[in-house]
């Protein structure tokens, strides 16, 4: 929220669109979430960040944002081959989603 002079309140909202980043709502599967989908040099990356595993919508959302800005990043060092940073950031993804399923010693 944001506070104007005048002690009045609003709501920063907070656009959800971005280049490279789609909608998916699959109502046979029940998947809902955002699609990262980077292609480079006929070398093609893509990633679903679902909401229910971001906790919601706009966190899957700026999840895949984070996820595509760091790799357009690594993309613009001179002489890279986009296939090796796609399956850095995939094992990257993989591992920090593995990490959030997995429950800590307590059993939580």
């Amino acid at each position: 929220m944001i506070h104007n002079n005048n002690n009045s309140v609003r709501t920063l909202i907070i656009p959800m669109r971005a280049k490279n980043i789609s909608r998916f709502n699959y109502k046979k599967t029940a998947f809902q979430g955002w699609r990262l989908a980077i292609s480079r040099k006929h070398i093609n990356f893509v990633k679903y960040f679902g909401d229910k595993k971001y906790g919601g919508h706009r966190q899957s959302f700026m999840a895949a944002v984070e996820a595509r800005n760091a790799i357009l990043h690594e993309l613009k060092q001179p002489g890279i081959d986009p296939a090796v940073v796609f399956k850095a950031a995939h094992e990257l993804l993989d591992q920090e989603t593995t990490e959030e399923e997995t429950p800590n010693e307590t059993g939580e």
